[in-house]
This record gives C-alpha cells, sequence and structure tokens, in this order.
C-alpha cells in the first residue's frame, strides 16, 4: 500500500511536466498594428469683463476753451475694469468716450447737444481716447481684489463759439469699452515713418510735418488696408478743427464727398465709396491751412461687414 501511493504520486508529476513541456513549445501566428484612444478635457472660456463707471469729479460742466483758459472746467471720470471669472484676462487697452451716437435737442429747438460739444483727456472734440495698458493682467474672481484695475479719465464741454443751450442742465453719456475689438483685416495706414500714410507736402517724411500758414492744396493721404470682397461699400470720415483748417475736396472722383457737418469750430466730412474691396484703398483729402498752431485731423475708415479703424493725423501749422 505504501508502495501503491508513492508510485501513483510520480506518475502525476510526471504528466504535469510532460504538459508544460509540450505547452512550452506552442507558437502563435500574429499580426502588427496600433491602435488609437481619443478624450477630451473640458476648458473655461474667459468671461466678459464688467465696466463700471464712476461719478465725475470737479464740477458741472459750462463750455470753456480747450486751452489757454485757467477757467477752464475739467472733470476726472473714475472707471473700473473686473474680471468676473476665473480665468486671468490680460487688459491691453480701452477706449473712453462720449456714448456714440448721443444727440439731445432742447424743446426750444437750439442746435443739438452731440459727442462734438466734449473733449475726452484733451482730444479734439467728437473724438474718443484710445488709451494702451501695459502689463495688467486682471486675475480670477477668486483673487479679488486682483482681478480689478481702476483707471480715470477727463470730461471737458469744449466753447464751440455758437449756441450750445441745448446742453445746458442735462448729462452727457459716457462709456468705457476694456480690450475693444481689433479686426486684423482692417486697418489704417500710420503716418511715416512706419507707414506712408499722413500730411503732404512732408519733405522731411515725418509723423507731425511742419507745413506753411495759408497753404492752398495740403493732403492727408488716407490708406484703408482690407481683405473685403470686391465692391464693398463703406466711408472715410474726417473730423478736424475748421479755425486751422479748410477742406477743399477729395482726390479720388469715385467718392461721393457730403458738404462738412460744421458744430462749432469742430466739422466732420464723410466721404462714400463702393470698391473699398481691394486689398488698399487710398484717397487724398485736399485742405487749406488758416492760422499757427499744432491741430490734427480723426480719420475713420467704416467698411460694411468688415467693421471700422480709425487714426489720427497731427499737423503743426508755422
Amino acid at each position: 500500500m505504501k508502495f501503491f501511493r508513492t508510485h501513483k504520486k510520480m506518475g502525476v508529476a510526471g504528466l504535469a511536466l510532460a504538459v508544460a513541456l509540450l505547452g512550452g513549445g506552442v507558437a502563435y501566428a500574429f499580426y502588427t498594428g496600433g491602435g488609437t484612444g481619443t478624450g477630451s478635457a473640458d476648458i473655461g472660456s474667459a468671461s466678459p469683463l464688467t465696466v463700471t463707471v464712476g461719478t465725475p469729479t470737479g464740477g458741472p460742466l459750462t463750455p470753456t476753451a480747450q486751452s489757454g483758459d485757467s477757467n477752464a472746467i475739467t472733470d476726472t471720470v473714475p472707471f473700473t475694469v473686473t474680471n468676473p471669472g476665473e480665468g486671468n484676462v490680460n487688459l491691453s487697452s480701452v477706449i473712453e468716450e462720449v456714448t456714440p451716437g448721443f444727440t439731445y435737442t432742447d424743446p426750444a429747438g437750439d442746435p443739438p447737444c452731440t459727442a462734438a460739444d466734449f473733449s475726452i483727456n484733451g482730444q479734439l472734440p467728437g473724438t474718443p481716447a484710445t488709451v494702451t495698458i501695459s502689463g495688467e493682467t486682471l486675475l480670477s474672481v477668486s483673487d479679488a481684489p486682483s482681478n480689478a484695475y481702476n483707471g480715470t479719465f477727463t470730461i471737458q464741454m469744449v466753447d464751440n463759439g455758437a449756441n450750445q443751450d441745448s446742453c445746458g442742465g442735462g448729462s452727457v453719456p459716457l462709456t468705457v469699452i476694456a480690450n475693444p475689438t481689433v479686426n486684423p483685416d482692417l486697418s489704417i495706414d500710420t503716418p511715416p515713418p512706419s507707414g506712408s500714410g499722413g500730411w503732404y507736402p512732408n519733405l522731411s517724411f515725418v509723423s507731425n510735418p511742419t507745413i506753411t500758414v495759408g497753404e492752398a492744396g495740403v493732403n492727408l493721404v488716407v490708406t484703408a488696408i482690407q481683405n473685403g470682397p470686391e465692391n464693398s461699400v463703406g466711408t472715410f470720415t474726417l473730423t478736424y478743427d475748421n479755425t486751422f483748417l479748410t477742406f477743399t475736396g477729395n482726390g479720388d472722383l469715385s467718392a461721393v464727398c457730403a458738404p462738412p457737418a460744421v458744430s462749432g469750430d469742430v466739422s466732420t466730412v464723410t466721404c462714400s465709396y463702393t470698391d473699398l474691396g481691394h486689398s488698399s484703398k487710398s484717397d487724398s483729402f485736399y485742405f487749406t491751412t488758416l492760422k499757427t498752431g499744432s491741430t490734427s485731423v480723426f480719420a475713420v475708415v467704416s467698411i460694411t461687414g468688415s467693421g471700422t479703424a480709425s487714426e489720427n493725423f497731427p499737423l503743426t501749422i508755422s
């Protein structure tokens, strides 16, 4: 009995060894190949910045000369740009302006009160101020108060030498735009030395040339650069101080220029086009210089479907 059990165990072990040896000798055929798996991780989007315009300080505005008047009243307007979201946002620029389209005519029917009655940051009345902000990152709302930027701008009611009664006793709406949308497909060629737009004659080819008083045929070259479709429709609008300059016409006969709209010493001329679909479109706007001093023309190009672009062209008259 003892010998019998021992013999049986040895037989089982031998069988297991035989199976192991047999399995170790099996070979499998295969193909080579790869595979790809996909997944996703959600990314949050930046929340729109919140802009709050505060109460001006300095007292009620009254019409005063823009420069050289010690009694000029200039109010300071505070504003705050806040990031209400969780992602950090870079604040690169703001536009400060009288709310576009503002106009008010009093019950007496006096000339309307408009943006042209006011100067923002000492600029030509009726023009917005664009301020570049460097190195300003608004952190997430959980990092308050580092998620806010505080700034100020000034506003003055400028005496235009005419009836401004419609502005009396009222208020002017103000707008601040944070990180205004820029259309990379539309711009205005800058003055020299970086661009070819600007005032001529310009013998020294500088951004702020000096031109003789009383000179006729002074022309401002404005070039719109865009990638719109052929036969695009749009306008070139120029705002200027008519005590320094008189508009005498444009060089492109395809444009239709309306007579300048006058509000005191601020004039605006608008020229309409139907051929703004090229890579660039230039026009020359002619002026006569009237008196010595520093002035500028604020040019705005507006193209249907492509937005707007603007540029300020300074000029010194000697």
